[in-house]
């Protein structure tokens, strides 16, 4: 276990809220599929961190009040939330997704090629590059974004019918195997918006804080695929105690989360932390 504060989350995942699933309409919610591949991260560092308090329930789907849905991701350190406008939840519901799903979403550099010297670079075709996610209680399925060449829809079906990247059938199992098993439930475990009313009654000034570099890099995927082209500039506001949060220039549809690592009581801090270690600041003491 780490020093780290850790956002306060049910440790067993979504609470059964005794709602007889057949009296009310069915579970189901959809988003942009580009966001899985960076939950990856955030996902297996909850997984490594603390295997028994948070194996499951991770990704928290509910709708949005300027329309769309709201998609957060969360480990117990971090939280990460994307404002999908073009998703739609029947209501707040968490998912738990095979990592087969996560990879399949990994972006794809371009094709390079040579001729007679020269480099020829040539992007992957949309057919190949997952679109939107459709979750439902019967399975999942990540749909391209746009039909192969050639591909001629069955007219029973439909001309809207595409093949799909990945599917997967929900597990029945009252139990489920972290990594490989699909299942869609009512409720989202982790309370943000207190987080988020929490950290704007403190205060923002921190003159320094302590954390684990690895945490704020869990949100790196995220800048990829917001711009893989160019490099994103990102704010922080640090408080001592957490949470801190980040922002994207030029991306007002994310937020991130993460906490810092506890304080050392007075008198138990490394030298380090104290003051610049001597060896450097013999080094300048000569320079004015």
């Amino acid at each position: 276990m780490t020093r780290h504060e850790a956002i306060a989350d049910d440790p067993h995942g979504p609470q059964d809220t005794g709602t007889v699933t057949a009296d009310t309409h069915p579970l189901a919610c959809s988003f942009n599929a580009k966001w899985l591949w960076p939950m990856k991260a955030v996902i297996a560092y909850a997984r490594l961190q603390d295997p028994v308090r948070f194996p499951l329930g991770h990704i928290g789907v509910e709708p949005a009040v300027e329309g769309g849905v709201l998609v957060s991701v969360f480990s117990g350190h971090a939280m990460a939330f994307i404002h999908d406008r073009d998703g739609s939840a029947s209501e707040s519901l968490t998912l738990d997704l095979p990592d087969a799903a996560f990879d399949l979403c990994r972006p794809q550099g371009p094709v390079r090629m040579s001729s007679c010297g020269w480099e020829h670079v040539f992007s992957l075709p949309e057919w190949t590059q997952p679109g939107k996610a459709l979750f439902h209680e019967a399975g999942m399925m990540i749909f391209p974004r746009m039909a192969p060449p050639g591909w001629h829809a069955d007219a029973e079906e439909g001309q809207d019918f595409l093949p799909l990247l990945f599917q997967q059938t929900a597990s029945c199992c009252s139990r489920l195997m972290p990594g490989h098993d699909y299942r869609i439930s009512r409720g989202i475990p982790h309370d943000w918006r207190r987080l988020i009313v929490n950290w704007m009654a403190g205060s923002f000034e921190a003159d320094h804080v302590l954390f684990n570099p690895n945490i704020p890099a869990l949100f790196s995927g995220f800048l990829d695929v917001m711009n893989p082209q160019s490099t994103l500039s990102t704010k922080h506001w640090l408080r001592k105690t957490g949470p801190n949060v980040m922002t994207v220039a030029g991306h007002p549809e994310f937020i991130g989360f993460w906490m810092p690592m506890r304080e050392d009581r007075p008198g138990d801090e490394p030298a380090e932390f104290k003051q610049l270690p001597a060896r450097f600041l013999n080094e300048v003491s000569g320079h004015g």
